[in-house]
């Protein structure tokens, strides 16, 4: 991943990173973040939200962050966006830029995760009654975000349709 604008010295000047941070979606979460700087939050986005330009740019303002990233994002290394298809079931790519770490995993499908607290770590889950090994931020992310999750797939059984005013 490429490191976003930085001034002299090691550490990526937060000013400078915010005017690059121009998107609508990265405005919502950062408004929705306004007020709670350096007190140790850590927030957990899906692929809507998610950017490694984002990542990092929370890390400076201190909060950490663990989601799900589209892997057609800026900044997300080419062997991670080239994981194909057909490789073998269990297979991870992880990559770090500093304190952001771009995961690919392939499950039933490829698994595309981002976060600035994890490491490549695994652990003996299961699925469908076998054991198989899994990245933790995959188990942290279910954990999280697995409530929500859960709403949308048993909403997405009940279309309606909205009043037009």
């Amino acid at each position: 991943m490429s490191n976003p604008p930085a001034t002299s010295g090691t550490a990526p000047n937060p000013n400078i990173m915010a005017k690059a941070l121009t998107g609508k979606t990265t405005q919502i979460v950062l408004n929705l973040l306004e007020g709670l700087e350096h007190k140790g939050h850590c927030v957990t986005m899906d692929n809507f939200y998610n950017s490694p330009a984002l990542a990092r740019y929370l890390k400076c303002r201190g909060f950490d962050c663990l989601g799900t990233v589209r892997l057609t994002r800026k900044n997300i290394p080419e062997d991670v966006k080239e994981m194909k298809k057909n490789c073998e079931k269990g297979t991870i790519i992880a990559r770090h830029s500093g304190d952001v770490m771009v995961l690919a995993w392939k499950d039933a499908k490829i698994v595309s995760m981002i976060s600035t607290f994890h490491d490549n770590s695994t652990y003996t889950g299961t699925r469908a009654g076998e054991e198989c090994e899994k990245p933790i931020c995959v188990k942290d992310y279910n954990t999280t975000m697995g409530g929500i999750d859960l709403k949308y797939q048993k909403l997405s059984m009940y279309p309606m349709e909205r009043k037009r005013v």
